[in-house]
């Protein structure tokens, strides 16, 4: 159920993204978009980030955390629309780009799954596994409790702070929260994004 294959506990380098900016290629509005030429103008910025907010599939941000189950989700869900290669790129941060046909399915798929209850399902089935999920030893005390001196790991005399002197804690897995009402949002910006490029 978690970590189906594309959340990060297996590549140190998608641990460095700290976020997800996602640019619609050509969004379905009549408002044109500004053009900025300078953006220490107060006037020309407000303009740009106004159309953003404003328009549906222009820009869509998500944090790490928020990303990583939902990608995960949606790579899983749609594995007949995305290929290796999107899966991968959605999982960094460096320009890959989904095409407006995809991203128009991969809209389509959710808002089907969405209506039959299946996102609410996962949801709930989501974060149950999460809460179940059983302590782990703490790789910073080596479960003892005390640690060495930072920015040193290993067994030492100072209480830890990874996990409160307790030798256990929880799942690193646990950080990457799911939601229905999350992914919706994102379903949203595929539908009128025009495809998008994952910054």
């Amino acid at each position: 159920m978690v970590g189906g294959g594309y959340l990060p506990q297996d590549n140190k380098r998608r641990e460095n993204n700290m976020g997800f900016d996602l640019y619609g290629l050509s969004p379905e509005t009549d408002i044109t978009k500004p053009v900025v030429t300078n953006w220490e103008d107060n006037e020309q910025t407000k303009a740009y980030f106004a159309y953003q907010e404003n328009t549906p599939g222009s820009y869509y941000r998500s944090n790490v955390w928020w990303w990583r189950a939902m990608w995960d989700y949606v790579c899983n869900v749609c594995d007949d629309i995305l290929t290796d290669k999107d899966m991968e790129g959605g999982s960094y941060n460096d320009g890959h780009v989904i095409s407006k046909t995809k991203s128009k399915r991969i809209a389509s798929r959710l808002k089907k799954l969405d209506t039959n209850g299946e996102i609410k399902a996962y949801e709930e089935a989501y974060v149950r596994s999460l809460n179940e999920m059983e302590l782990e030893e703490c790789d910073i005390c080596e479960g003892t409790g005390k640690r060495k001196e930072a920015p040193q790991v290993g067994a030492g005399k100072i209480r830890c702070n990874g996990c409160q002197g307790k030798g256990k804690k929880k799942s690193w897995t646990t950080n990457y929260p799911f939601s229905r009402d999350f992914t919706m949002g994102f379903a949203k910006f595929c539908e009128k994004s025009g495809g998008f490029e994952i910054c």
